[in-house]
């Protein structure tokens, strides 16, 4: 399974969220040795929560915010990474599992962004 090497701390901005160090995703196993590497200072916009599940899921969280950083480094930089929106979306799943959020409300938050 995939990993963080690390954990960054991530400073609220104007509407968005700023990453203050490197944060780093290691693909497909332990000791893979291939990465995702999100700068100190990326900008990217937290775990975008549609209106509707506004009441049932916080748009940012301590589980899931690492996985919205990699998510949207993936979507901004997709020709960087040559990833499809398909794996850059799995690839969030498997994070925010990683990052000890509960399988069912990943599996949830995976659907909606595929939506």
């Amino acid at each position: 399974m995939s990993q963080f090497t690390e954990f960054t701390s991530i400073a609220p901005s104007w509407r968005k969220r700023i990453t203050t160090q490197e944060l780093k995703w290691e693909l497909w196993a332990i000791g893979s040795g291939e990465f995702i590497v999100v700068p100190k200072w990326f900008e990217f916009d937290g775990a975008t929560v549609p209106m509707i599940f506004g009441a049932l899921i916080q748009r940012v969280e301590p589980n899931t915010i690492n996985a919205a950083c990699i998510h949207d480094r993936l979507y901004v930089y997709k020709d960087q990474y040559n990833f499809t929106r398909r794996q850059a979306d799995l690839i969030f799943r498997e994070a925010c599992i990683a990052c000890w959020t509960p399988k069912l409300k990943a599996y949830v938050m995976y659907i909606w962004i595929r939506l």
